[in-house]
This record gives structure tokens, C-alpha cells and sequence, in this order.
């Protein structure tokens, strides 16, 4: 009997490895001696597609300091120095009468890419999601006085 150790593509696109004898020359059937394997996880009947937990995000989620641009064209701070552990989002309103303009790392005005060419336009309906951690204050600003927004960390 020879042993064979197979790799293959299962029908989802994930490597599995079986290890099996071979009886009876080359024709002959296969038979398992250890369950085959995706990344490391056995598949059986109770674990048909078996996933590896890679981490566990400690996600907390945390308001805004603002949730709007008090008066038009005075940027506001929607999160603080480091106040971003995994991201966050913010979203301008789809009843918004106009955009808001996001900065993650410079003072934004009421234009787009801005003085500092990091500022980002979000029209209403739209959103801006930044990824974690984020060392630097995040600001929000709008040429409209009142333009309320929606914002959360994580």
C-alpha cells in the first residue's frame, strides 16, 4: 500500500489536504486515514465549512463630539486624538440641502480637496468611513449653518 497526500481545491476555492492509502495498484480505491483539512480546521458533518476566528475586535462603539456644523464655514471636531480605535463612519444625511466636507488629518474648509488636499466631499446620502486606529482629530465642517450629521467610532 502506498500513502498519498493530496491537495486540492474544494468547490468553494479552499485548499484542503487528505491524506489517504492506496489498495490494489493505482486503480484501486482510496481510503482516508484523517479527515481533510481547510486551513488547518477539520471539515466533518458538523463542521461542513469550518472558519478560523482570526481576532477578536474589542469594537466599543462612541458618539461624535459633534453631530453638527454649528455655524457654516467654522469646522467642528466629530472625534478628538485618538478617539478611533477600529473606525468609524460619518454620514451626511440624505435630507442634507448640501455636502459636508471631512478632514481626517487637516483643518477642512468649504471645498474640496481643500489647502491641504486631504479634505473630502460627502454628499448627502453619502458617507465617509476612516479605518482604525486613527491617531489624528477628525473635523467636519459646511457652508450651511445647523448641517447635521451622523457619526459613530468603534
Amino acid at each position: 500500500m502506498a500513502t498519498t497526500q493530496v491537495s486540492a481545491l474544494n468547490g468553494v476555492g479552499a485548499l484542503i489536504e487528505i491524506a489517504a492509502e492506496q489498495s490494489g495498484g493505482s486503480a484501486g480505491p482510496l481510503t482516508l486515514h484523517s479527515a481533510p483539512e481547510i486551513a488547518g480546521a477539520v471539515v466533518s458533518d458538523d463542521n461542513p465549512m469550518p472558519v478560523e476566528v482570526v481576532s477578536k475586535a474589542n469594537l466599543n462603539p462612541q458618539p461624535p463630539n459633534a453631530f453638527e456644523v454649528v455655524t457654516g464655514g467654522d469646522a467642528v471636531i466629530a472625534f478628538e486624538i485618538g478617539a478611533v480605535s477600529n473606525g468609524a463612519w460619518i454620514t451626511n444625511p440624505s435630507s442634507a440641502a448640501g455636502p459636508i466636507f471631512v478632514d481626517p488629518m487637516n483643518e477642512p474648509g468649504t471645498s474640496a480637496p481643500g489647502a491641504s488636499g486631504t479634505t473630502s466631499i460627502i454628499y448627502p446620502g453619502q458617507s465617509f468611513t476612516l479605518p482604525g486606529p486613527w491617531p489624528l482629530a477628525v473635523r467636519v465642517n459646511a457652508v450651511d449653518s445647523g448641517h447635521a450629521f451622523t457619526a459613530v467610532s468603534y
